[in-house]
Parts: C-alpha cells; structure tokens; sequence
C-alpha cells in the first residue's frame, strides 16, 4: 500500500507500507514509512513535472527488466 502525501517543484513524498519483521506464526508484520523521490530538474508547471513522473517510470521499467533478464 502507498499513498502520495504531498507534491512539489522539486518532488513528492509517499507513505509506504513495509515489511518490518515476520511473527511466530509466520505473517509478516508492517509498519508505514515516509519516502521522498526528487525530480532531478525542478518543475515549473505541473505538465514538467509529469514529464519527469513519465521520466522516472521509464528509468524503474527498465532497471526491473534488466534485473529480471526481459530486456
């Protein structure tokens, strides 16, 4: 689970949810942690910075899929 908290010029914060240590019966417990991803330019206007969001999810596709041997 995630949830984006907050946005600006020079990124976005999320709380994400986390495995933090697995119980004696085997379920993994969670907790919420704040993450901050940066823009690497500032956005002056929110159609810079959905063009960096498209930036970043083209970078995490293909890191995934070199790491996963599909590209």
């Amino acid at each position: 689970d995630a949830l984006m908290l907050s946005a600006d010029r020079s990124g976005f914060d999320v709380l994400g949810k986390v495995p933090c240590s697995i119980t004696k019966d085997g379920f993994g417990q969670y907790q919420w942690k704040e993450f901050r991803f940066p823009l690497k330019e500032e956005a002056d206007n929110i159609e810079a910075f959905c063009h960096s969001l498209v930036e970043m999810e083209d970078e995490v596709l293909q890191t995934v899929s070199s790491y996963s041997g599909l590209g």
